[in-house]
């Protein structure tokens, strides 16, 4: 009954719950609040003072909870752009990025790897555990490298940017070659991996970590989700015409986009050291928090 996909499924399943056991050891717990002890007052110093300009906030705007002074807001995004129209065309841009590597990778790569390998080439549970189970570790050996590299944000999510669309080429340009499919599905979901920590982080610095609320979070981490459900659904469409140059360069081309759109907005991406606040990064929105909504 031991076959390579059973192996791998207890492996997966067993460092689910060894990361489950690590987590729960390794977050502190909440510590009680003696009968004598003093409560803790939290620092208010980032909604006292604008954080770009160092100025003292008036009640009217510290009420706002957005560490940002009336001129500052008014002039956020350069001249003419406030906070809430840079807000907006960055959401939407960091949205259509990740949609859009995420409709190439998974109509291409992820859900058409194995009808592909199974339908071209017959390939068994076993083969695909096992490469299941390769990326799975190299994806750890990926994680840990780039760690150690600290490689400066916009080149990593350049990087694995560009990973998106090399994994989609080399999976899907024709002539199908099972070495070609393996390669391009290790490259997808290292691309993956790579992608989302520096673009989150981004995204953070850009809107001033005091602003980032719950809302913007969520709807930037929906864009991926969204896509890869878009791809998903597109995938049969790929697999029916898999080996085809207009099929894999039709698939090829949101990735492409979203690759020439990061280009384009390269210097955009960088962030002034004042805009990041000290504050609280997740916060319920209150007050002018509501202009960022679009």
């Amino acid at each position: 009954w031991m076959n390579g996909f059973t192996a791998a499924s207890l492996f997966a399943a067993s460092s689910c719950i060894l990361s489950a056991v690590a987590l729960h050891a390794w977050m502190q717990p909440p510590k009680k609040k003696q009968q004598n002890q003093e409560p803790v007052v939290r620092s208010t110093r980032s909604f006292n003072q604008c954080d770009r300009c160092q100025k003292t906030l008036e009640d009217r705007e510290r009420s706002c909870a957005m560490a940002l002074c009336d001129a500052c807001y008014d002039s956020f995004g350069g001249d003419g752009l406030n906070f809430k129209r840079f807000a907006r065309k960055v959401l939407v841009t960091f949205c259509i990025i990740a949609g859009l590597l995420e409709v190439s990778m998974n109509a291409a790569v992820i859900a058409a790897f194995q009808p592909i390998a199974v339908q071209q080439f017959g390939w068994g549970n076993d083969s695909i555990a096992a490469v299941n189970f390769a990326g799975a570790a190299l994806s750890v050996v990926v994680s840990l490298s780039m760690a150690q590299l600290r490689l400066e944000e916009r080149l990593q999510m350049s990087v694995a940017a560009g990973l998106y669309l090399l994994g989609v080429l080399i999976f899907a340009f024709p002539p199908l070659v099972e070495w070609r499919l393996v390669v391009g599905y290790m490259f997808g979901i290292k691309a993956q991996i790579l992608f989302m920590a520096p673009f989150t982080a981004i995204f953070s610095r850009l809107i001033g970590n005091a602003r980032v609320t719950n809302w913007l979070t969520t709807v930037l981490c929906l864009a991926p989700a969204l896509g890869a459900a878009v791809g998903t659904a597109c995938a049969p469409l790929f697999i029916d015409r898999a080996g085809s140059a207009r099929a894999a360069l039709l698939v090829a081309l949101p990735a492409l986009v979203a690759d020439v759109v990061i280009a384009v907005g390269w210097h955009d991406f960088s962030a002034h050291p004042t805009a990041q606040a000290r504050g609280v990064l997740f916060r319920s929105r209150s007050c002018r928090e509501f202009s960022a909504v679009p």
